[in-house]
Order: structure tokens, then C-alpha cells, then sequence
């Protein structure tokens, strides 16, 4: 989390996060506000693949997140 939020706030310094859910099951729900959306995405999703995590949701991942 603490290099996901770094990473954010480098690609989108006004970006802010909202980080919510199952923490005791590793199930995290990671929201951004930005205005630069993909060039956050990237900086977050890259950290989440960099420790072995993966992008998931409890009702589909839809299509923003179907590359990752």
C-alpha cells in the first residue's frame, strides 16, 4: 500500500486515494480520484504485479481492468 500511494502520488501529485475493505483476506478495494487516470492506473496496478498480487473484484473486473 505504502508504494502504491507513492507511486500514485508521483504520476498524479493532487491524486487521492481511498483504500477500503478485506484487509484479513489481502483483499484490498483501491480508489483513486484523479484527472490522470491511465498514467495512475499503470503506477498502481504496476505495484500491486510487482509483489504477486492481482486485480480482482467480488462482481467481475470489467473491461477497464480486463489488460491487467
Amino acid at each position: 500500500v505504502e508504494a502504491a500511494l507513492a507511486a500514485q502520488a508521483k504520476a498524479d501529485p493532487e491524486a487521492r486515494g481511498y483504500i477500503f475493505g478485506h484487509l484479513g483476506d489481502g483483499n484490498l478495494h483501491y480508489t483513486v480520484k484523479t484527472d490522470a487516470y491511465d498514467v495512475v492506473t499503470d503506477a498502481v496496478f504496476g505495484c500491486v504485479a510487482a509483489v504477486g498480487g492481482s486485480i480482482s473484484a467480488e462482481h467481475g473486473i470489467g473491461l477497464d481492468k480486463k489488460p491487467w
